[in-house]
């Protein structure tokens, strides 16, 4: 007989940059991350799973974009989807208070998650070529790997609750 698999509570909380440190092993890439990123974990039974660092995206006309730095869950918790959920998440509270945000993945299996996903535009194909950056998508920033370009679309949350996640936390 199958049996459905469990229900996972979790829990989404802006953390501090420490908590890069515990979860950067296991990211595809690098090691590295920004200083000034906003960090965000998505924690199941009080244990950090998936990790999405936050920047500011630097735009010569528009200052309304936020995009994801690094994603990352940890290998006993890949393939349910949890890093799907926390970004989502993130991009229905960054919605609600007037930012758009958008990740820029090279990892071939997040590419097609994000493809997969009704929450999310493919604003770029990976290599394409952008007219007003002159070149393609493989630049040195991101490693020489061609990245794809999504934009969060679904709904925005509650913009009290979205407030709240977004916040720094206050000491008790």
């Amino acid at each position: 007989s199958l049996r459905p698999r469990p229900p996972l509570e979790v829990e989404i909380r802006r953390v501090g940059y420490e908590y890069w440190k515990v979860l950067a092993p296991f990211h595809y890439l690098t090691a590295e991350l920004n200083r000034s990123a906003q960090c965000f974990v998505l924690f199941i039974g009080g244990r950090p799973t998936s990790f999405s660092g936050m920047l500011h995206f630097p735009h010569p006309s528009v200052r309304d974009i936020k995009r994801c730095s690094r994603l990352v869950t940890v290998p006993d918790w890949q393939g349910l989807g949890l890093a799907m959920i926390l970004v989502e998440k993130l991009g229905a509270a960054y919605k609600a208070i007037g930012k758009r945000m958008r990740t820029y993945p090279a990892h071939p299996s997040l590419i097609r998650s994000f493809n997969k996903s009704n929450q999310w535009a493919l604003m770029k194909r990976p290599g394409e070529y952008s007219p007003r950056a002159g070149n393609t998508s493989e630049v040195e920033g991101f490693g020489g790997r061609p990245c794809a370009v999504f934009q969060y679309k679904g709904e925005a949350m509650n913009t009290e609750t979205a407030k709240r996640l977004l916040a720094w936390p206050t000491m008790k």
